[in-house]
C-alpha cells in the first residue's frame, strides 16, 4: 500500500510538472503589446496633463496617491500594470478601459472603475472631448509616485506619462 501511494504521488506530481509547463510562456513570448491578443484601439501618447494632486502615509510603510489626469480624445495609455491594483474615476468624458482577460468597458463622467493588481491594461480616451480622471494607487513609502504603474508595452516608460517624481 505505501509503495502504490509512493508511485500515485510521483505521477501525480509529473502530471503537475507536465500541465504548468506545457502553457507557460517565457517573458520573451509575450507579446506586451496585445491586451487579449489584439491591438488596442487609440494613439499611446502623453497624457496632455498629469498632475499629483495628493501623497498621504496610510502606515505599514504604503503612501495613497492621488493624480488628476487629461488626456485627449483618440489617446491612450501604453499597456502597464499595477502591483496593488487602484481605482479610477471619470471626472470629465468617457473611457474605454481594457484589462488582460476581460471584455472591454465604457465608463462617464461620474463613475469609477477598479484595476486589479499585476494585470496587463490600458485605458483609452473614447469619447470625443476630453477625458479628465482622477487615478488612485498605494505605493510603497520609499517608492517614487512612477512605481504606481509598470509599464510593459514595448518602447514606452514610466516617465514619459508623466507619473515620475
Amino acid at each position: 500500500m505505501e509503495r502504490e501511494i509512493k508511485m500515485s504521488l510521483v505521477a501525480l506530481g509529473v502530471s503537475i510538472l507536465v500541465l504548468t509547463s506545457a502553457g507557460a510562456l517565457s517573458a520573451d513570448e509575450i507579446d506586451y503589446s496585445l491586451i487579449n491578443g489584439a491591438k488596442p484601439p487609440g494613439n499611446t501618447t502623453t497624457a496632455l496633463k498629469i498632475e499629483l494632486l495628493s501623497r498621504s502615509p496610510l502606515g505599514d510603510g504604503q503612501d495613497i496617491l492621488v493624480f488628476r489626469t487629461t488626456r485627449l480624445p483618440g489617446t491612450r495609455a501604453p499597456i502597464h500594470f499595477h502591483d496593488h491594483g487602484g481605482v479610477t474615476c471619470i471626472i470629465e468624458g468617457e473611457s474605454t478601459i481594457r484589462i488582460e482577460g476581460r471584455p472591454p468597458k465604457r465608463h462617464v463622467k461620474g463613475e469609477c472603475l477598479s484595476m486589479p493588481p499585476d494585470t496587463h491594461m490600458t485605458n483609452f480616451n473614447s469619447g470625443s472631448g476630453l477625458m479628465i480622471t482622477h487615478d488612485i494607487f498605494v505605493v510603497k513609502s520609499e517608492e517614487p509616485s512612477a512605481h504606481a504603474w509598470r509599464v510593459v508595452e514595448p518602447g514606452f516608460k514610466p516617465s514619459e506619462f508623466g507619473h515620475a517624481d
